[in-house]
């Protein structure tokens, strides 16, 4: 999800859905492992007002990857 703002709207919300699903799929360890980058680039596409959808998936995805966050994660993650 680097270059975000220059992707079609459908390539993102399929990023934020792989993000969403692998972060139940794969936790804690991926939010132990990815943290650093899976949050930043969430809330960029939470920010996103040129697709609503993205922004609602982006939302959803974040959802699903704080539910399974292990707390000492959540403590380091100021956004978190």
């Amino acid at each position: 999800m680097k270059s975000q703002s220059r992707t079609h709207p459908r390539v993102r919300h399929a990023a934020c859905n792989a993000i969403g699903q692998m972060s139940s799929d794969f936790a804690p360890t991926l939010q132990k492992k990815c943290h650093e980058w899976v949050v930043p680039a969430l809330m960029n596409a939470m920010m996103d007002s040129s697709c609503a959808r993205v922004s609602a998936h982006a939302a959803a995805a974040l959802i699903n990857f704080c539910e399974d966050c292990p707390k000492q994660v959540s403590a380091r993650d100021a956004m978190l």
